[in-house]
């Protein structure tokens, strides 16, 4: 409940009732009871929450303001519950098209709906098939858990691979298992989660050469966020109110002398946003910074002698992090200022497009990754869908782009004639969501 039901009685978060004879007062059956929650005797901040319980009742209390749920990375019932919670907010056609198209998640502007998700699980597959050409179980274990995590069922996902269903539970109840070690024996991450700031400046794309967070990345934001027309504007509102919020507290902490910790993977945006982070910060000396960088492994042998590749953060299991941290590299004064002068060169180059070539962050042509959507194009019928096209390079290819990039190549073959769309997308679906023509 969300109110208090006598403030005359103690303050209590639960209240258990039971039912009982008026006048014998013996009770009626143990079995007839109702326990009353009262959330505003809740007072606990996310960071105090000490069990499930209480986790439990800080996100039921919280369910309508918060932006992102707390808690995803220790327990997969908050997943789930994110999950339901979005699912009972939707109208009674967002929610006809949630059940038809398995749509589980939407963190800004990287939407998957069934069509795409039959592009990557091709790829996925691929991995199911050497794992058993190799013998090599593990590669079951994390495919089967991938498939788990984009909501598949098991009835789905062993259509879709020819496992059976009982090696996709013994493969599901290995990886919790796993995870459940993996939290036993975790290094702690230390700092507070407070102090951990997101930068969502898709720094890769777009006009970058004025200084900070100025109308140039709104423009950049606007142009892969119009994959989304009915919702773009207040997203990129969103993620420019993010990012200039959290770059003045970084800003502040570098002033004052505290170190920075920076997580780097390969993918473009990651290199493009640590080189650009490091210009914003040369007014401050090279010399006086403390920049610590952990960079995204490209394998590492786990304990019981598995090999895994990594091709971003979102791959690490959250509680490897804290000994990843262990890892990091603080960063030379001379470094940090050729990183610097980098981005400068990049800045003069100003190109439509950054990427990551030979482990070097270079500028290129926009239409560097047209090789890889043509090559699948091609394996498409005349007829197809567009989202199945964007779901096969996301999932065959790893380019380190999302589906906006993709999405707006598409756009630009239909404006020279290669293709053109047969169906329009339904209300508030990403562009991609139609059907296309190939002209011959």
């Amino acid at each position: 409940m969300n109110f208090v039901m006598d403030k005359d009685m103690p303050a209590k978060i639960r209240t258990d009732i039971i039912l009982s004879d008026r006048d014998t007062g013996k009770l009626f059956n143990n079995k007839f009871r109702q326990i009353f929650i009262e959330l505003p005797n809740f007072n606990k901040e996310e960071d105090e929450c000490e069990n499930d319980f209480e986790r439990w009742i800080y996100i039921l209390k919280h369910m309508d303001t918060l932006d992102r749920m707390p808690f995803k990375a220790r327990k997969a019932v908050f997943e789930r519950l994110e999950k339901l919670a979005s699912k009972a907010n939707m109208t009674q056609e967002e929610r006809a098209q949630y059940e038809e198209e398995w749509k589980i998640y939407n963190d800004y502007f990287n939407t998957l709906d069934f069509a795409e998700k039959k592009g990557i699980q091709k790829g996925l597959q691929e991995g199911i098939q050497k794992g058993r050409r190799e013998g090599r179980q593990e590669v079951l274990i994390e495919t089967a858990r991938k498939f788990k995590e984009m909501g598949f069922t098991t009835e789905m996902i062993a259509k879709g691979t020819g496992l059976s269903k009982e090696e996709i539970e013994k493969f599901q109840h290995q990886a919790e298992e796993r995870e459940r070690s993996g939290w036993e024996n975790a290094i702690p991450l230390e700092g507070n989660r407070k102090d951990i700031v997101n930068l969502p400046l898709a720094l890769s794309v777009g006009n970058i050469s004025e200084a900070g967070i100025c109308l140039e990345r709104e423009s950049a934001l606007s142009l892969l966020l119009s994959i989304l027309p009915d919702m773009a504007s207040e997203i990129v509102t969103e993620l420019l109110n993010t990012s200039r919020k959290n770059y003045a507290t970084l800003l502040e902490k570098a002033q004052n002398g505290e170190p920075i910790r920076v997580w780097v993977g390969r993918e473009p945006d990651d290199v493009c946003g640590l080189y650009w982070l490091l210009e914003q910060l040369r007014p401050i000396g090279f010399e006086k910074l403390d920049v610590t960088i952990v960079e995204l492994p490209m394998w590492e042998t786990r304990p019981d002698g598995c090999i895994v590749q990594y091709n971003g953060w979102g791959e690490v299991e959250p509680y490897h992090l804290g000994r990843m941290a262990s890892l990091g590299k603080k960063l030379p004064t001379n470094y940090l200022r050729s990183l610097a002068n980098r981005w400068r060169e990049l800045q003069q180059e100003n190109s439509p497009l950054r990427a990551v070539i030979n482990g070097k962050l270079v500028s290129v042509s926009e239409t560097l990754y047209d090789t890889f959507i043509l090559r699948e194009l091609d394996t498409l019928d005349d007829e197809f869908k567009e989202s199945v096209l964007v779901g096969q390079v996301l999932g065959k290819n790893q380019l380190g782009i999302g589906d906006g990039w993709i999405a707006l190549r598409v756009e630009q073959f239909i404006k020279e004639g290669l293709l053109v769309p047969i169906t329009t997308p339904a209300p508030n679906a990403p562009i991609y969501h139609r059907m296309l023509k190939k002209i011959k």
